[in-house]
């Protein structure tokens, strides 16, 4: 499964200037958490403290298309592509 995981701006300075990253998983929190595995200093940025809530400054596209509808349980099937970013916080 080829999952690609784009990496916007400030996130990809948080994640030591690497901004994709191949991951896996079935649901988009599935490839989320594999994408903290490879890049845990980007955790805190993504997740509330509970960990299974995207803070509300994230931004998720899967195929140029909004992810929050469906949030962390959207499926992601082989060849997606997901992309995040971190908006300014007001």
């Amino acid at each position: 499964m080829s999952i690609k995981v784009f990496l916007v701006d400030r996130l990809s300075n948080l994640a030591k200037g690497k901004d994709m990253f191949e991951v896996k998983g079935k649901t988009l929190g599935e490839c989320l958490n594999y994408l903290v595995n490879l890049a845990p200093s980007i955790k805190q940025a993504l997740f509330y403290e509970s960990g299974n809530e995207l803070q509300d400054n994230i931004k998720v596209l899967v195929n140029k298309k909004h992810a929050e509808a469906e949030g962390l349980e959207k499926e992601i099937t082989d060849g997606d592509v997901i992309y995040i970013a971190m908006l300014p916080q007001h």
